[in-house]
């Protein structure tokens, strides 16, 4: 045997050794990897068991909400009375303003009228609004009296 057959079998040696290194290495880090799944999920299922069976301390406190001290002041009597002219007021308002946007829409500058201006709906709307403003405060005082004893049933 000469030098250079020596040389071939000793590389293919350590080749053949460090193969088997590589191979037992990656086995061991498999074995590593399916324990520690093993290990994560046993864990899991222990934790899901008891989270079952545990009481939720997080969810008992959301459900908790807190109370007043006593009842709510009588509400509903100054919006019952003032909100709706307050409404009405407003509406009023914001009609006049659309009827002078879409009188002024397409005329030019000098043919322009104001907010002032008379554009026929307030001769039946000032009427209407003296009618129907006490029969909007009765059913919004009903409404609101309604919601006034349903928060303070408790007491």
């Amino acid at each position: 045997m000469d030098w250079k057959d020596k040389l071939s079998s000793v590389t293919g040696r350590a080749t053949q050794i460090a193969q088997g290194a590589a191979t037992r290495a990656s086995d061991s880090l498999s074995t590593r990897r399916r324990k520690k799944m093993r290990h994560a999920e046993r864990d899991y299922t222990q934790y899901t068991i008891n989270a079952r069976n545990k009481k939720d301390n997080k969810k008992e406190l959301n459900r908790v909400k807190k109370r007043q001290a006593g009842p709510d002041p009588e509400w509903y009597k100054p919006v019952s009375y003032f909100g709706p002219p307050a409404g009405v007021i407003f509406l009023g308002i914001m009609l006049q303003y659309l009827l002078m946007t879409l009188n002024n829409m397409m005329k030019p500058e000098k043919l322009q009228t104001g907010f002032w201006h008379n554009y026929g709906l307030l001769k039946w709307y000032i009427p209407l609004a003296i009618i129907a403003t006490p029969i909007i405060c009765g059913v919004v005082y009903k409404k609101t009296r309604a919601q006034w004893l349903i928060k303070r049933h408790p007491y």
